[in-house]
Protein backbone atom coordinates (compact mmCIF):
# COMPACT_ATOMS: atom_id res chain seq x y z
CA UNK A 1 0.00 0.00 0.00
CA UNK A 2 1.05 3.47 -0.80
CA UNK A 3 1.87 6.34 2.21
CA UNK A 4 -0.99 8.05 2.95
CA UNK A 5 -0.73 11.65 2.07
CA UNK A 6 -1.26 14.25 4.73
CA UNK A 7 -1.86 17.76 3.79
CA UNK A 8 -0.94 20.14 6.62
CA UNK A 9 -0.23 24.85 6.80
CA UNK A 10 2.40 26.12 8.98
CA UNK A 11 0.82 26.64 12.91
CA UNK A 12 -1.52 24.07 12.82
CA UNK A 13 -1.63 21.83 15.95
CA UNK A 14 -4.28 19.25 14.87
CA UNK A 15 -1.83 19.06 11.64
CA UNK A 16 1.12 18.04 14.24
CA UNK A 17 -0.88 15.43 16.42
CA UNK A 18 -1.62 14.13 13.15
CA UNK A 19 1.46 13.30 12.36
CA UNK A 20 2.53 12.38 15.40
CA UNK A 21 -0.84 9.73 15.30
CA UNK A 22 0.71 8.34 12.23
CA UNK A 23 4.37 7.93 12.94
CA UNK A 24 3.67 6.47 16.17
CA UNK A 25 1.03 3.74 14.68
CA UNK A 26 3.90 3.15 11.82
CA UNK A 27 1.83 4.02 9.19
CA UNK A 28 3.68 5.73 6.08
CA UNK A 29 2.96 9.05 4.95
CA UNK A 30 3.71 12.05 2.96
CA UNK A 31 3.31 15.63 3.76
CA UNK A 32 2.54 18.15 1.66
CA UNK A 33 2.26 21.72 3.38
CA UNK A 34 0.16 24.52 2.08
CA UNK A 35 0.62 27.84 3.72
CA UNK A 36 -0.52 30.27 1.04
CA UNK A 37 -4.66 30.75 2.27
CA UNK A 38 -5.77 31.14 -1.52
CA UNK A 39 -4.17 27.71 -2.34
CA UNK A 40 -5.15 26.22 0.20
CA UNK A 41 -8.97 27.75 -0.82
CA UNK A 42 -9.12 25.96 -4.10
CA UNK A 43 -7.86 22.69 -2.57
CA UNK A 44 -10.91 22.85 -0.39
CA UNK A 45 -12.82 23.75 -3.03
CA UNK A 46 -11.72 20.66 -5.30
CA UNK A 47 -12.02 18.11 -2.25
CA UNK A 48 -15.53 19.36 -1.87
CA UNK A 49 -16.38 21.39 1.33
CA UNK A 50 -19.25 23.59 0.92
CA UNK A 51 -18.01 27.59 0.42
CA UNK A 52 -15.75 29.26 3.23
CA UNK A 53 -15.81 25.76 5.12
CA UNK A 54 -12.46 23.49 4.95
CA UNK A 55 -9.81 22.50 7.81
CA UNK A 56 -6.23 21.49 7.99
CA UNK A 57 -4.37 18.53 8.24
CA UNK A 58 -6.80 16.60 5.54
CA UNK A 59 -5.63 12.71 5.37
CA UNK A 60 -5.75 10.88 1.74
CA UNK A 61 -5.43 6.61 1.48
CA UNK A 62 -4.50 6.34 -1.93
CA UNK A 63 -5.59 2.97 -3.43
CA UNK A 64 -4.56 2.56 -6.75
CA UNK A 65 -1.10 2.85 -8.20
CA UNK A 66 -1.21 6.43 -8.70
CA UNK A 67 -1.84 8.25 -5.51
CA UNK A 68 -2.27 11.44 -7.77
CA UNK A 69 -4.74 9.61 -10.28
CA UNK A 70 -7.94 11.82 -11.30
CA UNK A 71 -9.61 9.01 -12.04
CA UNK A 72 -10.59 8.54 -7.64
CA UNK A 73 -8.56 5.71 -6.74
CA UNK A 74 -7.61 8.06 -3.54
CA UNK A 75 -10.14 7.95 -0.76
CA UNK A 76 -10.17 11.60 1.91
CA UNK A 77 -10.46 10.54 5.27
CA UNK A 78 -10.53 14.11 6.81
CA UNK A 79 -8.66 15.53 9.28
CA UNK A 80 -6.97 14.26 12.86
CA UNK A 81 -10.25 13.97 14.37
CA UNK A 82 -11.82 11.63 11.50
CA UNK A 83 -8.55 9.62 11.83
CA UNK A 84 -8.73 8.83 15.49
CA UNK A 85 -12.42 8.24 15.06
CA UNK A 86 -12.32 6.05 12.15
CA UNK A 87 -9.34 3.90 14.30
CA UNK A 88 -7.17 4.34 11.19
CA UNK A 89 -3.94 2.61 12.87
CA UNK A 90 -5.84 -0.40 13.29
CA UNK A 91 -7.66 -0.35 9.66
CA UNK A 92 -5.63 1.09 7.53
CA UNK A 93 -4.11 -1.64 5.26
CA UNK A 94 -7.71 -2.49 4.58
CA UNK A 95 -9.14 0.63 3.65
CA UNK A 96 -8.80 -0.08 0.09
CA UNK A 97 -9.95 -3.69 -0.34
Amino acid sequence: MSPLIVWTRTGCPACEKAKDYLRSAGIPFWVHQEDDLEARKRLYRAWGFPEGEGSMPQIFVPCGPDPYDPAGSTIRLGGYDDMVREKLAEHWPALCR
